[in-house]
């Protein structure tokens, strides 16, 4: 079922290349269950590649509507909510409903951010980018400002109702994090339950510092797939242990005197 509310996304290719755009377009036609709109701003240079790009990828899904426009156009406030993207930023196909079911659902939130991965890729002089590595961030419940935008783009994150974020198109770094200071002023957003839904470009410097409890969120994820990439049979054993200890701490729990 595809929701009723419409929603934007508007998509910054003001810096990065042709692969970051191709990356995330191809993120956005993939979304379900959302009646969603992609504004794909890009400088005079880059109209010519982005007109391609969204004529080439627009089969893909029919339900999702593509637009090229300048970089000075303006938000579009006629939408339930909106989301701003930088070019490279990618997101599972369920990420905007998700998003959008969290709005709902929460009394007086206006805005929300997804669990985000940060990835490291290497550019290749003649062909895509290849992952390195991806890392889990941890996202506390309802994150400040200060959390979020450890990651230069962490404006790929968050979903926010159009009507606390009537603003003029923030095109740079520094402009997004004032637009966002704006939403955290009128609001205070939330994280959505649930596993990571978008991949962010890790644009820190290299010798940024990451904190333990992103650490501690990577290494929980981590470990126990390199488990069982080296003792696929041992992880396969321990699994069904650890189930049937939980299935019988539940039950016993449950259980009630007659």
């Amino acid at each position: 079922m595809v929701t009723a509310a419409p929603l934007r996304c508007h998509l910054l290719w003001a810096s990065g290349d042709r692969w970051d755009l191709e990356q995330s377009v191809f993120s956005l036609v993939g979304q379900q269950g959302v009646s969603l709109t992609v504004t794909v701003h890009a400088p005079p240079e880059k109209t010519g590649p982005a007109r391609e790009c969204l004529e080439r990828l627009s089969p893909l899904a029919p339900s999702i509507r593509l637009v090229l426009a300048p970089v000075t156009a303006p938000l579009d406030s006629d939408v339930a909510a909106i989301a701003l993207w930088n070019a490279g930023t990618v997101a599972t196909p369920d990420h905007f409903s998700r998003c959008w079911a969290a709005l709902e659902d929460g009394a007086g939130i206006e805005a929300v951010v997804a669990p985000v991965r940060r990835v490291t890729v290497r550019r290749m002089p003649d062909g895509p980018p290849f992952v390195v590595r991806k890392r889990w961030r941890w996202t506390s419940r309802f994150p400040s400002l200060a959390e979020v935008s450890a990651d230069p783009a962490f404006i790929g994150r968050c979903l926010v109702r159009s009507v606390v974020a009537a603003s003029p198109l923030p095109v740079d770094i520094e402009a997004q994090r004032q637009w966002a200071e704006q939403i955290w002023g009128r609001t205070r957003p939330r994280r959505i339950d649930g596993p990571p839904t978008v991949d962010l470009l890790d644009l820190r410097d290299r010798d940024a510092p990451t904190s333990w409890r992103d650490t501690a969120a990577d290494l929980r994820y981590q470990l126990p797939r390199r488990f069982e990439r080296i003792a696929p049979l041992t992880f396969q054993r321990a699994r069904r242990i650890f189930h049937r200890l939980r299935g019988d701490v539940v039950l016993r729990g449950s259980a009630r005197p007659g």
